[in-house]
């Protein structure tokens, strides 16, 4: 479940809303940039996504994009 990791999930909704410049989802290629510059754990990362998604927190407007619900 994602609410195991309620201060990581705000942060990387955070990071995704910030990554979205253009206004089509932020890069998933750039977001886990993102995670190897802040030493995420990328497995962690694409859990948390998914639980997210399976939420209704996050989704795919286009392939390769994340945005906030």
């Amino acid at each position: 479940m994602a609410h195991e990791y309620p201060d990581f999930e705000k942060e990387l909704k955070e990071v995704i809303k910030e990554l979205d410049t253009d206004g089509h989802g932020a890069r998933y290629d750039l977001l886990m940039k993102r995670a190897e510059k802040e030493r995420w754990n990328v497995e962690r990362v694409n859990e948390v996504i998914g639980e997210l998604i399976d939420e209704g927190e996050v989704y795919e407007p286009l392939l390769g994009r994340l945005k906030v619900a």
